[in-house]
């Protein structure tokens, strides 16, 4: 009966018009009939096929499903944004976030509302600069003691205390310290991090970084440059990495064991695809599997892959 009812509902709104009459917005149907009522001073379509649609009525914003029955009340200063998991909303110059069945998940008390892929929301407060974490239910799951907060894929949160990066989890436990400049995401449960010190002749920053992962365990016997930070960590557990500037590519098992030496200018792979792209520092390309194998002569000005996703 749901997959009947749901089949319904998508035509009916595939078939739905947004039109304007006399600066006033409706919706009607295929046939011309009246579903929404011409009342709306804007009215956006629905997004993220949810049947929501976001709306305007004497100066407030709100949202109406496709019957015309509001679903979040006509309150809020601007127009709602939807994310992922929940909607971002403005009341009286605070955030807030609210699930798309119009409950309260993060009140809007906030400067700042934003969110992660791991269904973790973060909100800044105006008032002490520290961030409360929220997850979906809207329990606030974590005090707010830190300074700031960065999304992540995984079950742990990246956060800022003292100055300094480190690591927790949902239940507030430090799985990376903090003594690091910066912690980012490198998927499939990997994380780097670096720290800086400063060299004493020439006065510049020089970084370090390493990999770690999900539990905080050290992976990477050397450490890489700074830019190793936008590289990314595949399935096998092979990571492209950057040291003195130069790409190449490693195992992931506590001895760098390297796939390709560091002699290149860049090593990419396309999401979804085990064959990549090679350059070297004359600007010519090749193709490379993801076992370290150069495909194809190291000639060419730029390969377009055209492939198969595995």
């Amino acid at each position: 009966m749901k997959k009947y009812l749901s089949t319904i509902l998508f035509i009916f709104i595939t078939f739905s018009k947004l039109m304007s009459q006399e600066l006033v917005f409706g919706v009607i149907d295929n046939n011309g009939s009246v579903i929404i009522p011409f009342e709306y001073e804007e009215l956006y379509p629905s997004e993220k096929g949810l049947g929501l649609y976001p709306a305007k009525k004497e100066g407030k914003w709100g949202i109406i499903d496709t019957l015309g029955n509001t679903v979040i009340p006509f309150i809020y200063d601007k127009k709602p944004t939807f994310r992922e998991q929940y909607i971002n909303v403005e009341l009286d110059g605070k955030d807030g976030a609210l699930g798309y069945d119009g409950r309260i998940i993060v009140p809007c008390e906030y400067k700042y509302v934003n969110s992660g892929d791991n269904g973790i929301i973060y909100a800044e407060s105006p008032d002490t600069k520290t961030f409360s974490i929220f997850n979906l239910a809207g329990r606030r799951i974590l005090p707010p003691v830190y300074t700031k907060v960065s999304s992540f894929t995984e079950e742990l949160i990246p956060v800022k205390s003292g100055g300094k990066w480190g690591l927790i989890n949902t239940c507030n436990t430090i799985v990376l310290p903090f003594e690091f400049e910066g912690v980012q995401d490198l998927r499939n449960g990997f994380m780097a991090a670096y720290t800086m010190s400063l060299d004493t002749l020439t006065g510049k920053k020089e970084y370090a970084t390493s990999i770690y992962d999900s539990r905080g365990r050290k992976v990477t016997k050397n450490t890489y440059d700074r830019t190793s930070l936008f590289t990314g960590i595949y399935p096998d557990s092979s990571a492209i990495l950057r040291k003195d500037r130069k790409s190449g590519m490693i195992r992931l098992d506590g001895e760098d064991t390297v796939i390709v030496p560091f002699e290149f200018k860049s090593i990419t792979f396309p999401k979804g695809f085990a064959i990549g792209i090679i350059e070297d520092f004359n600007d010519k390309h090749a193709l490379i599997s993801m076992d370290g194998e150069i495909l194809s002569p190291l000639r060419y000005d730029y390969p377009y892959l055209s492939l198969i996703p595995i």
